[in-house]
Order: C-alpha cells, then structure tokens, then sequence
C-alpha cells in the first residue's frame, strides 16, 4: 500500500491554515480515491517516463491524445530547462530535514539543479481549478525539501506550475524568491507544526482549506458555520464587513453540501437507507438509435434542409480547424461580448471591474 505523510505538501493549503482538521481526517477511513486521482497519476507516470526514457513514448497505448499532448508540453518545457542544468531529479522523495520531525515529505515530480539556483516543477494534469504558482505552499515545501534532502544553499529558487488544462491562463507559470523567503515560510510551517503537535488547533472555514478536505462533512467548524448561515437575514444586515465574511466561507459551505449529496447517493446505491431520502430516475432523452437509417427515411418525408439544417461553425472550433494549416482568424471577424459581472475573491487574477452597476430583473 502506497504510503502517505502526515502533514502532505499537497494537502498544506489546509493543515497549514486549519491546523485542527488534522486529527479530523486521521478519524476517517483510508481515502478511497476518485476517478480524477487516478487519471493524475497516469498523467504523471507518462511525465516520467518520457524523461528517463529520453522522450520515447510508450507503445502500448494505454494514454489517450489529450494525456499525450499535455505531458509533452511539461516534457518540452522540462527538457529545454535541463540543458542549463547541472542535475535532474524525476519523482524524486524529498523531506525537511528536522523541520516538523519527519511528519511532512512528499515526491517533487522535476528538481533542476544550477550553479546557483534550483527549479522546483510541478505537473498538474487538473482542469477544473486552476493553481496559482506566487507562493505556493506545496512547492515552497518542495523547495525546502530539495534544500534538506541535497544539501543545497541556492541563491534563488525558482518554482513552477504546469498545468496544460489550466481553465484559462498561461499553462506555464513560474515564480522566484529568494533563499531567505524559503526560510521565511519554514518559519510558518514551524508554527503550523507546533500547534499540531500540542493538539492545540485552530479551525479556519474558507474555500482553501474545506474545498479538499476529507473531513467537511464531520467537521464541527462547518456545522457551526452552517447554522448560523441560516439564521441570517442578508436584508437585514447592514455592514458589508459582515456580507464579505459570508462570502468567504461560501465556497466551504457549498463544497460540503456536493460532498453531502455525493455520499448519500453513494449509500443509497449500495442499499444503506438514508433518512427521507431515495435514489429516483433522472430526466430520461429521447436519441435516434441508427442515424443512418433515420436520415434516410426522413428524407423521404420532409426537405434536406429541414433534416439536416446547416449552421456557422463557431469561432473555437474554426481556431481548432485553421490550426493546423498555420491560419488566424482576423480580429474583424470576431466579436467579443463582454462577460456578465460576478463575484470574486481579491486575489482572483482577472482586474476588477469600476463603474456604476444596477441590478434590474425583468417583468
């Protein structure tokens, strides 16, 4: 069985900032995984295998095109990097020396090594979310990590993200800090520790650290939150201090009602009865059961046009086409509505709108 720290660097977006959900996860079962987790590890042993194997892919067709594509754009930018590099580590187990006493370590899936730097990279074959790389506490970790582990005292660290199916943005991101900033957030990570250790956690309900937490459901923080959710009246409410508190557990709150109804539907397919609750067909859609056939004879009753009506392809799918024959669209062609305006939190990359704007609702 594959083995797990206690303190992952993957899972330090949470523990870092909600120290008490520690014991929390440790109560429940062993993680089961998910389809998504397993469609990672693929992609990162494709990752891995082009770069010990001098990019030679491999023959038996288990990856599909879109997992092939992603891994050799990590494998091109990592291979054109390596050439400046003294050494290369791949999947390679680093942990923090005597920082949090050996309860943190994890695989950093690239380490380059320069005369006087490292680059710390980090595959990401996720598409729903994308993943910020300015001071990302698994990398920094990692960072720390590949200090411990080789014995290195770089005058820069440099830590990237790629993310081929990033859901907008760059698939390449970098940022750098210097040594001392590494040590900086050690010192966090130190204080994170401690707290662990005594059994003197704090909770923190908020996106970061409930929306892959393991323990949302059981979590007392969450439940408090929850049910004073619903004993507010927003119209009453006059500060937008507290309003913008509510946004920020939001997330949290949600990601633990999805959660709820994933693991009812769950029970009740395995026959474990759920209180008030029962599995029920879902909308049922009518389809043709041989195209071929049904055109035929509908074009024995109605015009061409009618069966097979013709329309514009759209301007994603004309990119995708013109690709490949080195074709760009010119700009007067395209039109591009502005998106509707939406809530986010500060630290969303996208610049904030300014402006007047009136909520109105149609009769």
């Amino acid at each position: 069985m594959e083995q797990h720290a206690r303190l992952s660097p993957s899972a330090s977006e949470r523990w870092m900032k909600c120290t008490a959900s520690v014991p929390l996860v440790e109560a429940l079962p062993p993680d089961p995984g998910s389809i998504y987790a397993a469609e990672g590890t693929k992609a990162h042993s494709l990752l891995a295998h082009l770069l010990t194997h001098g990019g030679d892919m491999p023959g038996d067709g288990e990856y599909d095109e879109e997992m092939i594509a992603g891994a050799t754009v990590a494998f091109t930018y990592v291979m054109e990097r390596r050439r400046e590099a003294l050494a290369m580590y791949v999947e390679q187990r680093v942990n923090l020396g005597k920082l949090t006493e050996g309860m943190c370590w994890g695989t950093a899936d690239v380490i380059l090594v320069f005369e006087d730097s490292i680059e710390v990279i980090d595959y990401k074959y996720g598409r729903g979310v994308f993943v910020d790389v300015e001071r990302n506490p698994q990398l920094m970790l990692y960072g720390i990590g590949a200090c411990a582990s080789y014995n290195l005292t770089p005058g820069e660290v440099k830590l990237t993200v790629i993310q081929p199916r990033t859901p907008f943005g760059e698939p390449i991101r970098s940022w750098e800090c210097k040594l001392p900033e590494l040590v900086e957030f050690g010192h966090e990570v130190n204080a994170a520790y401690q707290q662990i250790k005594r059994g003197e956690g704090t909770f923190h309900v908020a996106e970061e650290t409930c929306r892959w937490c393991r323990a949302k459901l059981t979590c007392p923080a969450v439940k408090s939150a929850s049910e004073e959710l619903m004993r507010t009246e927003f119209e009453k409410v006059e500060s937008t201090d507290e309003i913008a508190e509510w946004l920020r557990v939001a997330p949290a709150l949600e990601a633990a009602i999805a959660s709820a109804r994933e693991h009812a539907a769950l029970a009740l397919q395995r026959g474990v009865p759920v209180p008030g609750f029962k599995l029920v067909a879902g909308r049922s859609t009518r389809k043709w059961a041989d195209e071929a056939k049904v055109v035929k004879w509908l074009k024995s009753k109605l015009k061409v046009d009618q069966v097979m009506p013709r329309e514009l392809i759209s301007v994603a799918v004309a990119e995708k086409l013109l690709k490949p024959l080195d074709v760009a669209i010119p700009d007067a062609y395209v039109e591009k509505a502005p998106g509707k305006a939406t809530i986010a939190p500060e630290s969303d990359k996208r610049p904030a709108l300014t402006g007047d704007f009136t909520v109105t609702t149609e009769e």
